[in-house]
């Protein structure tokens, strides 16, 4: 017995489905691992100090910004502990995306333990379409971890915040 034409389309609609769904799911796994990938690699070689890791993770155009800002890390700056809190997908645009990370860092000749917790911004580049570092923006806590100047002292002569432990 010989499939009509119709039922031949309907047979091909039932397999094709559950195959092009896979792929969205696909897709989107992928892209999450991807950037996942990156922002852990990024963040493990800013942290031991792997230069050519970290240097293929940040995009051109915010490399030389980031490696003055990165510049006293492992030298007076010196990271205790970071963790990856939380990375996201735009959910409009999966070729940007999110990270948030809690750095707690001392600086030398001090045994204050400072936390800051650090938006990182991300795109894909390049033909590869990597997840590639585009900002870094401080959330809560001392900004001097990248290089910038503490906080003022309140008009009360309080010191704000800095993320003392």
């Amino acid at each position: 017995m010989l499939a009509t034409r119709s039922e031949v389309r309907r047979l091909a609609v039932w397999l094709g489905a559950p195959l092009l769904l896979a792929s969205c799911v696909m897709q989107n796994v992928s892209a999450e691992q991807a950037l996942g990938d990156a922002v852990h690699e990024l963040n493990d070689g800013v942290r031991w100090r792997r230069a050519v890791l970290v240097a293929r993770r940040v995009s051109d155009g915010y490399r030389d910004r980031f490696l003055r800002r990165h510049r006293t890390w492992g030298r007076s700056l010196h990271v205790a502990d970071l963790e990856v809190l939380e990375t996201r997908l735009d959910e409009g645009d999966m070729d940007r995306a999110e990270s948030t990370v809690v750095v707690r860092w001392y600086e030398d000749g001090s045994m204050l333990l400072r936390e800051t917790t650090v938006r990182q911004q991300w795109e894909r580049v390049g033909p590869e379409r990597r997840y590639a570092l585009v900002e870094e923006t401080v959330l809560e806590g001392d900004p001097r971890l990248f290089g910038e100047p503490a906080p003022a002292a309140s008009a009360g002569g309080e010191q704000p915040d800095t993320g003392n432990l």
